[in-house]
């Protein structure tokens, strides 16, 4: 149908329990730190616009920023502010808004996708369309350029000093851990050239690896490395 709606399952992927019957394209779903509700992007009213769901299903609220379209949602650590990716006539930023309303508070002024923050909540990095990371403070300032080439938004994601990325080469893909102090860079593993690696996502204990693998056939899976 071309729609995509926002799942939940249990870590070894069984149980799948469907939360939204929105009948759009839905994506880009977040936890927020309590384990409570979901943050996600819906164009169900037109523009993608935010939405909040609880985990245990319901009506999902919208929170609309007209006219602009507003993807790449996260939660703050804190629980108290959510950043996304807004876009109006073509610039994007990243912005932040409260849970329950209110209004918007702009973070980057040049511009800025998928935002993820640090740890310790005192940092923002986030991606440019020319394949670089950046790092800004979370209450927003001068911003600081920590990585190149990384090709897309969703390759990437930050763990206390560490950062996880995927890399392309002639050799096909790898997986990569830079240490934000020391700046040294390590390679976790590869991955052969038939397959495409994106949405890098470390456990919470930094144990493990997730990652989305698709073939040439566009079969996509979740996968996961120790």
């Amino acid at each position: 149908t071309g729609a995509s709606e926002i799942w939940v399952a249990k870590a070894d992927g069984t149980n799948p329990v469907q939360l939204t019957k929105l009948n759009c394209i839905s994506n880009f779903p977040d936890w927020s730190p309590d384990g409570q509700k979901i943050v996600f992007s819906s164009d169900a009213a037109g523009d993608h616009d935010l939405y909040i769901v609880d985990v245990e299903g319901g009506e999902p609220r919208r929170q609309a920023l007209d006219p602009s379209s507003d993807e790449e949602p996260i939660w703050s650590k804190n629980g108290q502010w959510i950043y996304f990716k807004l876009t109006h006539t073509g610039n994007s930023q990243i912005w932040k808004i409260s849970p329950t309303g209110g209004e918007a508070i702009q973070i980057t002024k040049g511009e800025g996708r998928f935002p993820r923050e640090s740890t310790d909540g005192k940092y923002l990095h986030y991606w440019k369309r020319e394949g670089t990371i950046w790092r800004i403070p979370a209450e927003g300032g001068e911003e600081v350029k920590v990585l190149d080439g990384v090709e897309f938004r969703r390759q990437w994601d930050v763990l206390k000093d560490l950062l996880y990325y995927a890399l392309v080469d002639d050799q096909g893909y790898s997986i990569n851990i830079l240490n934000l102090v020391t700046r040294e860079n390590t390679v976790a593993f590869r991955y052969d050239g038939t397959h495409s690696v994106n949405c890098v996502t470390p456990s919470p204990n930094g144990k493990w690896i997730y990652y989305a693998s698709q073939d040439r056939r566009q079969t996509s899976d979740i996968m996961l490395v120790e």
